[in-house]
Protein backbone atom coordinates (compact mmCIF):
# COMPACT_ATOMS: atom_id res chain seq x y z
CA UNK A 1 0.00 0.00 0.00
CA UNK A 2 3.09 2.13 0.99
CA UNK A 3 4.46 2.05 -2.75
CA UNK A 4 1.14 2.32 -4.69
CA UNK A 5 0.13 5.38 -3.02
CA UNK A 6 3.66 7.05 -3.20
CA UNK A 7 3.56 6.55 -6.85
CA UNK A 8 0.36 7.39 -7.23
CA UNK A 9 1.51 10.92 -5.72
CA UNK A 10 4.34 10.88 -8.22
CA UNK A 11 6.82 10.08 -6.46
CA UNK A 12 9.56 7.76 -7.34
CA UNK A 13 10.57 4.78 -5.73
CA UNK A 14 14.67 5.15 -5.37
CA UNK A 15 15.27 2.52 -2.43
CA UNK A 16 13.39 -0.26 -2.04
CA UNK A 17 15.16 -2.60 0.94
CA UNK A 18 13.17 -5.27 3.11
CA UNK A 19 11.37 -3.43 5.14
CA UNK A 20 12.73 0.12 3.73
CA UNK A 21 11.35 2.49 1.36
CA UNK A 22 12.35 5.70 -0.02
CA UNK A 23 10.37 7.78 -2.14
CA UNK A 24 11.29 11.26 -3.84
CA UNK A 25 10.10 13.99 -6.66
CA UNK A 26 11.48 17.01 -7.23
CA UNK A 27 9.77 19.82 -5.27
CA UNK A 28 10.34 23.85 -4.25
CA UNK A 29 10.71 23.97 -1.09
CA UNK A 30 8.34 26.84 1.01
CA UNK A 31 10.39 30.12 0.82
CA UNK A 32 10.84 30.35 4.04
CA UNK A 33 13.18 27.02 3.73
CA UNK A 34 14.66 27.53 1.26
CA UNK A 35 16.80 30.51 1.76
CA UNK A 36 20.12 28.51 1.94
CA UNK A 37 19.38 26.57 -1.16
CA UNK A 38 21.81 26.89 -3.99
CA UNK A 39 20.28 24.36 -6.82
CA UNK A 40 20.38 27.11 -9.46
CA UNK A 41 23.77 26.94 -8.98
CA UNK A 42 24.57 23.15 -9.28
CA UNK A 43 23.70 21.85 -12.55
CA UNK A 44 21.64 18.67 -12.29
CA UNK A 45 20.60 18.50 -9.07
CA UNK A 46 16.88 19.58 -7.84
CA UNK A 47 15.53 19.92 -4.45
CA UNK A 48 13.46 17.33 -3.84
CA UNK A 49 11.00 16.25 -1.40
CA UNK A 50 12.13 13.19 0.22
CA UNK A 51 9.50 10.38 2.22
CA UNK A 52 11.36 6.88 3.71
CA UNK A 53 9.06 4.39 5.52
CA UNK A 54 10.90 2.09 8.00
CA UNK A 55 8.95 -1.31 8.66
CA UNK A 56 9.88 -3.24 12.15
CA UNK A 57 7.45 -6.43 13.06
CA UNK A 58 7.21 -7.04 16.75
CA UNK A 59 5.12 -9.62 18.52
CA UNK A 60 2.40 -9.70 15.26
CA UNK A 61 2.88 -6.18 15.54
CA UNK A 62 3.66 -4.09 12.52
CA UNK A 63 5.18 -0.31 13.43
CA UNK A 64 5.81 1.77 10.56
CA UNK A 65 8.41 5.04 10.93
CA UNK A 66 7.65 7.73 8.37
CA UNK A 67 10.57 10.41 7.71
CA UNK A 68 9.82 13.29 5.72
CA UNK A 69 12.62 15.46 4.62
CA UNK A 70 13.76 18.02 1.55
CA UNK A 71 16.85 17.05 0.22
CA UNK A 72 19.28 19.94 -1.60
CA UNK A 73 21.88 21.47 -2.81
CA UNK A 74 24.19 23.81 -0.35
CA UNK A 75 26.88 26.18 -1.51
CA UNK A 76 29.12 23.40 -2.27
CA UNK A 77 26.57 21.43 -4.19
CA UNK A 78 26.85 18.36 -1.25
CA UNK A 79 23.58 17.27 -1.14
CA UNK A 80 21.86 18.28 2.47
CA UNK A 81 18.53 17.27 4.26
CA UNK A 82 16.26 19.43 6.34
CA UNK A 83 13.25 17.98 7.94
CA UNK A 84 10.01 18.22 6.37
CA UNK A 85 7.74 19.56 9.17
CA UNK A 86 4.76 17.19 9.02
CA UNK A 87 1.83 18.77 10.50
CA UNK A 88 -0.52 19.29 7.32
CA UNK A 89 -3.83 17.38 8.41
CA UNK A 90 -4.54 16.14 5.14
CA UNK A 91 -0.97 14.34 5.14
CA UNK A 92 -1.59 12.68 8.09
CA UNK A 93 -5.41 12.20 7.52
CA UNK A 94 -4.02 10.56 4.28
CA UNK A 95 -1.26 8.43 5.96
CA UNK A 96 -3.70 7.26 8.48
CA UNK A 97 -6.54 6.14 5.78
CA UNK A 98 -3.62 4.20 3.79
CA UNK A 99 -2.67 2.60 7.14
CA UNK A 100 -6.25 1.87 7.85
CA UNK A 101 -6.53 0.40 4.48
CA UNK A 102 -3.78 -1.96 4.40
CA UNK A 103 -4.72 -3.31 7.68
CA UNK A 104 -8.38 -4.36 6.66
CA UNK A 105 -6.76 -5.42 3.14
CA UNK A 106 -4.26 -8.29 4.62
CA UNK A 107 -6.27 -9.18 7.66
CA UNK A 108 -6.95 -12.95 7.71
CA UNK A 109 -10.14 -14.15 6.96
Amino acid sequence: MIVQENLRLGYSLDSDEQLHFRFSRPEQMPLVASVFVASSACPGTTTKKVWSYALEELNGVTTVTVQPVWEYPDDYCKTQTQGLIWSQREEMAAFQAMLDKASTSTAAP
